[in-house]
């Protein structure tokens, strides 16, 4: 048995044994808000979190592609060499507990991390005892990094706590990173479950305004049948893209199962290409459930080969290089940002600054200009591009018409690893 957080914190129970392999399909326009393993992602809270929430999450193909700024490790190196001693003056400025604790965690020193934690906890106790804010802080904290290190039972003891503290933080997202983790340890104990669901619906998510129960055994669909939860709460399919997108952009590790969540999400909204490109990057990131989430690319692309046949119009078919050619932006325009940032820590200024931030994006964006969206091999010849918002809640449109001509790529060469800018 294994117990399961819903909306007001009820708990519910239901069997570890799931159901055979099934496979399912995808949104015309879909609104984005969206480990080295597969498997650990649930949400840091510092500073930067808060920014980075009010900013917004990037659109579904920036999102699920990289485009997106992730601080350098000397960011958080600055952060470990100033923040002691502001501690040291001001013990009740909780904030930068989080901040502290945070930056060791990025730099996975998780154990220094969690010692923080543990002096934030004594300080509250000090000075605040009877506020929550700071309290659900340092659960939440506390449970990341705990699932960080594989400790899912500390895990979810810590963020339990955070969530009856404040269920609707993160926008309500901490549910779904609680029946994250109950996943992963069932998973590891019985590994068919990567393959036979993805872990909204072995949670028991159905998401009927998205059609789901519909699309089981069509295109793309990488998951089983919903299982049963007894007294399960209804999910919006916006709240779940919401979750899952949120997990991915602040969780500070970007788990495989997050990408083929998104995938599914995808799927059940039928935007095919959106959940191809989610796939691949699962597939990337080393996803245990590997050849499933081959084989449903493959129904993807044939599914659109038969709507070129049938229906004589200019469908977009992806292709491994316009996949390529995607991720290798985005992994350019990363390394371009951070070198910028890394300047910019060296002149004396704080990348955490709205003001330097934005800058240092902007010049990223010049470095690296953006790739269309959704180009794949197209009959009809080049299409003048139509990007996503960089940032809100619109995500991309499957009937965009894109730029589908050649960019140079600038020269980039991969040394172990990393793309090195020339």
């Amino acid at each position: 048995m294994h117990t399961r957080l819903h909306t007001h914190t009820r708990l519910h129970t239901r069997p570890v044994a799931l159901l055979a392999v099934v496979a399912c399909s995808l949104p015309t326009a879909i609104d984005a808000t969206g480990s080295p393993t597969a498997d650990r992602a649930p949400c840091i809270w510092d500073s930067d979190t808060l920014a980075d929430e009010l900013r917004g999450i990037p659109d579904a193909f920036t999102l699920i592609t990289g485009r997106w700024h992730r601080h350098d490790l000397a960011y958080y190196q600055a952060r470990i060499e100033r923040l002691p001693a502001h501690l040291d003056e001001h013990p009740e400025d909780f904030a930068a507990y989080d901040d502290l604790a945070v930056a060791y965690e990025r730099l996975r020193r998780r154990d220094e991390a969690i010692e923080v934690m543990a002096r934030k906890k004594a300080a509250i106790d000090r000075f605040a005892p009877e506020d929550s804010a700071p309290l659900y802080r340092y659960h939440a904290n506390l449970g990341t990094f705990y699932a960080h290190m594989g400790r899912f039972d500390e895990a979810l003891h810590e963020l339990e706590r955070a969530v009856e503290i404040n269920p609707d933080a993160h926008f309500g997202r901490e549910r779904f990173q609680i029946d994250l983790i109950r996943y992963v340890r069932a998973a590891r104990e019985e590994p068919g479950l990567w393959t036979a669901h993805d872990f909204l619906t072995w949670s028991g998510y159905s998401f009927e305004d998205a059609g789901w129960q519909s699309h089981i055994t069509k295109q793309g669909f990488t998951a089983g049948e919903p299982a049963y939860v007894e007294g399960a709460d209804p999910v919006a399919w916006q709240e779940a893209w919401t979750g899952v997108a949120g997990m991915l952009r602040f969780g500070g590790i970007e788990g495989a199962e997050l990408y083929r969540a998104l995938g599914d999400l995808a799927s059940a909204k039928r935007h095919l290409h959106l959940a191809w490109y989610a796939y691949g990057v699962a597939i990337e990131k080393g996803h245990p459930a590997a050849e499933r989430l081959v084989a449903s690319r493959a129904s993807i692309v044939e599914h659109q080969r038969d709507a070129r046949r049938h229906n004589g119009g200019p469908a977009r078919i992806p292709d491994d290089a316009a996949f390529t050619a995607a991720r290798d932006n985005a992994d350019r325009w990363l390394v371009a940002f951070q070198r910028f940032e890394r300047e910019a820590l060296e002149a004396g200024r704080d990348p955490g600054e709205p003001a330097v931030l934005k800058e240092l994006l902007e010049a990223a964006d010049q470095r690296v200009p953006p790739l269309p969206q959704f180009a794949g091999s197209d009959p009809a010849g080049p299409h003048q591009g139509a990007r996503g918002p960089a940032k809100g809640s619109e995500g991309p449109a499957e009937s965009e018409p894109v730029d589908t001509r050649p960019r140079a790529q600038g020269g980039a060469t991969r040394r172990g690893g990393r793309i090195i800018l020339p």
